[in-house]
């Protein structure tokens, strides 16, 4: 509706503008026939008055373009940052108003990941600890990461200890909602593709 208004809009002007060439021309031509004394005061008086009019309408067809390109741009809703839409809260079409929550975008350029280690797994673990980590959908592309902090408590839900690690992810191998597999035996050939400071703590 709001394209559709836009194109009306610019209809308006245009036939405006031909009013305008007209109304103008008409002017000229009585001008030239009063300059000559062919023809009275008040009819050119006439003419001239029709040349505003134009003139004004003209003036008004453009405001009309300049809301109804105002009120497309506002249909159009950006965020000022880049990043992976975890949540969306409507649809396309939707009515919104201002401090609506539209979508949730989150930044996965730097992912925090929780693991959760077993009792017999734990006393292996130490924070700074390198390991080996790759998403359940893709486990050829496994990136390098270090252990950032490990749980204290044991998980009751669980019956595991969490286990935080952040990865770098400028490539987005990894994604919110995905499974994640980690080890600390690491493969020579994963680790030197994926060298140690490019998962370092930002």
């Amino acid at each position: 509706d709001f394209q559709l208004a836009v194109n009306t809009e610019k209809a308006n002007v245009e036939l405006a503008k031909a009013n305008v060439n007209i109304k103008h021309s008409v002017y000229l031509r009585y001008l030239e026939l009063k300059q000559n004394k062919n023809l009275s005061q008040n009819e050119l008086d006439i003419a001239k008055t029709e040349f505003d009019v134009a003139k004004a309408n003209l003036k008004l067809a453009k405001v009309g373009l300049q809301q109804a390109q105002l009120d497309l741009s506002r249909t159009q809703i950006s965020s000022k940052i880049s990043g992976y839409v975890s949540r969306r809260n409507i649809e396309s079409g939707s009515w919104v108003s201002r401090g609506d929550l539209l979508y949730q975008i989150v930044n996965i350029d730097t992912i925090n990941i929780r693991l959760l280690a077993s009792e017999y797994e734990i006393n292996s673990l130490k924070v700074g600890q390198m390991m080996q980590v790759w998403a359940e959908s893709n486990p050829q592309s496994a990136v390098m990461a270090k252990i950032k902090r490990i749980g204290i408590e044991f998980a009751t839900d669980s019956f595991a200890y969490p286990v935080d690690i952040e990865i770098a992810n400028q490539e987005h191998l990894f994604k919110p909602g995905m499974s994640v597999h980690a080890t600390t035996k690491i493969d020579l050939a994963t680790a030197a593709k994926t060298s140690p400071t490019s998962t370092q703590n930002r």
